[in-house]
């Protein structure tokens, strides 16, 4: 059997091994490994007019099929998974020896061109076997048409024709490859295929973009494959409407946003730029900081936990667990008011401007006083948040980070969800503010200056995430605390956390905000639904009711915080995704 090796993603020796993918295609098992290796392969390496994935059967599609005269077999399952999603496009097959004269009178004005080349790789003779007025004619239509080239067997004949808008590669030859580059450009599959290989001047070793799902067809076992194809299409176009038009407005400068279902990402879709400077297209892998999603994604999920093992009782007084948490009426505090924002603790205090070291930022944290007596108001508080992080640390002996990678990211095989990311993701993280305190344009380092000042990891913001990521634990919570073999939580403890605790205090949940009609919930969705927003311009939403979330994810204070455009484009978004998954 051919043994393939796979590594983050790509395929580590492409050339050899998936050029003779085929021959391991026998039994189910086997087919259903050869898909998914195939799928793995292909490797978006340009998309400069943002082309993939084609989602749209309204226009006029010519698919070429570049190949030897006597390679009869070739194309044939790249063409049939075109046509499952353009049902009128016309077909063409070219030879070495196709005319220009041919070639040119193929090409129709309002074409979309998808070629696929099918090259075999010379060794060592450094051929690449595109005869040159093939070459020469689809670098000549990259000028005037969307081309999209799919090289399969040999991902170097982009130097034959440089003007090509978008190019994705496999790296090998059969119709399992064939049916997965097809599967990606109509989005039926997402792509995140990263180049094992180098071409100076075009890729580099590690290259590949990522594109989503465009919202239609199966991901065939993909952990989101996507569900309906109408409802599907129909949120990916509502996605692309509210954002591209909140781009243009000058809401943010880039977005992504994900909905989907239990079992599947429905639609992803991703607006403008990472900044407002020449930069990449958000995608599912773009990482934004999330402000205050870190409270529900992180320190809730942790608190739910413990809660759930007993080792933290909602209505024990704080002090019990955080003895040190002394002064007037705070022995009246109990972990539910912190939970809900009544504890009566100051919303914000500036503590970056008062402290020189983490540890006495901390101590600030905890010597704050009481504003008011606890349950007479409701006042959202990152002081109170903060003070949970350290419940859970003192319980669990783990630091807020440490404790929600071993016990939530990593069961639910959150990879980019983390505190502090490395340099080595600067390129994929979406900048935020131009800040006036740290006199920089802040990018991979926490937007928030309190959670900066205890050192980038806080209870109360300071995770960066990904659209991918927060789609899995977004399933995971309607899939009643599951997802792929892992139980996160149990049915009950989502039950009690989720729920409302006194409607006519405010709309809190533990930890978690509920639907007022005016939220950023908008003004369909109604409770049980859940979720909470984030100051640099990020959200969640989860309605049960309706199988449901919505994530929203930008930099709206890019650059500056003063823009705050987002509240209307939150509420546009979400009643535009429930408008359509209340009408079907």
């Amino acid at each position: 059997m051919l043994e393939l090796k796979l590594r983050t993603g790509a395929v580590q020796h492409p050339l050899v091994a998936l050029d003779s993918l085929r021959t391991i295609v026998g039994s189910a098992p086997h087919r259903d490994a050869a898909r998914r290796m195939a799928q793995e392969a292909v490797t978006l390496l340009r998309d400069d007019r943002s082309l993939l994935p084609i989602h749209d059967d309204h226009h006029a599609t010519l698919i070429v099929n570049y190949a030897g005269e006597t390679d009869v077999e070739a194309g044939r399952a790249f063409t049939a998974g075109l046509r499952a999603s353009f049902s009128q496009a016309r077909v063409v097959r070219i030879t070495p020896r196709t005319s220009r004269a041919e070639l040119d009178s193929i090409v129709r004005p309002s074409d979309r061109i998808i070629i696929a080349t099918h090259v075999r790789t010379v060794e060592g003779e450094g051929r690449f076997a595109v005869a040159y007025q093939v070459a020469a004619w689809i670098d000549s239509i990259s000028g005037t048409h969307a081309v999209t080239v799919a090289a399969f067997g040999n991902p170097y004949v982009i130097r034959e024709f440089p003007l090509v808008s978008s190019y994705l590669v496999t790296y090998g030859r059969g119709p399992e490859l064939e049916q997965a580059a097809a599967s990606v450009i109509v989005g039926r599959i997402p792509t995140r295929g990263r180049s094992p290989i180098s071409l100076p001047g075009f890729f580099k070793r590690g290259d590949g973009l990522v594109r989503p799902f465009a919202g239609s067809g199966d991901a065939s076992g993909d952990d989101s494959r996507i569900g309906a194809d109408s409802l599907g299409r129909l949120l990916g176009d509502s996605l692309r409407v509210v954002l591209d038009r909140a781009v243009a407005d000058g809401a943010f400068p880039g977005a992504f946003a994900v909905v989907g279902r239990h079992d599947a990402v429905l639609a992803g879709y991703g607006a403008g730029h990472l900044d407002w400077e020449p930069s990449p297209r958000p995608d599912e892998r773009t990482l934004w900081d999330l402000a205050s999603l870190t409270k529900v994604v992180a320190t809730t999920s942790a608190l739910m936990q413990l809660v759930e093992q007993g080792r933290v009782d909602l209505d024990a007084p704080v002090q019990r667990y955080l003895p040190q948490w002394t002064g007037a009426n705070k022995e009246l505090v109990t972990v539910r008011r912190l939970l809900t924002h009544s504890s009566g603790l100051p919303a914000w205090r500036p503590i970056y401007k008062e402290v020189d070291s983490p540890d006495s930022a901390m101590a600030l944290v905890f010597s704050t006083p009481l504003d008011t007596l606890p349950g007479v108001r409701m006042v959202y508080s990152d002081l109170g948040a903060i003070l949970l992080g350290e419940i859970v640390r003192t319980v669990s002996g783990e630091r807020i980070d440490a404790f929600f990678a071993k016990h939530v990211a990593g069961p639910l095989e959150m990879t980019e969800t983390v505190w502090l990311p490395s340099s080595a993701l600067l390129p994929r993280i979406a900048p935020t503010e131009i800040d006036p305190w740290r006199q920089r344009h802040l990018r991979g380092e926490v937007h928030d200056e309190n959670a900066s000042a205890l050192g980038g990891v806080s209870a109360h913001a300071g995770l960066f995430s990904t659209g991918r990521d927060l789609a899995r634990f977004a399933r995971m919570y309607l899939n009643r605390g599951t997802l792929d073999g892992a139980r996160i939580f149990t049915p009950e403890t989502i039950d009690l956390f989720t729920a409302v605790q006194d409607s006519t205090f405010s709309n809190r949940a533990l930890g978690w905000e509920t639907p007022t009609g005016q939220n950023s919930a908008g003004h369909l969705m109604k409770r049980p639904a859940f979720g909470h927003t984030g100051f640099t311009g990020t959200s969640i939403w989860i309605d049960p009711a309706h199988d449901l979330f919505i994530v929203l994810l930008t930099n709206r204070v890019n650059p500056t915080r003063a823009n705050t455009k987002i509240t209307r484009v939150r509420q546009q978004l979400a009643d535009a995704v429930m408008a359509l998954v209340t009408s079907k």
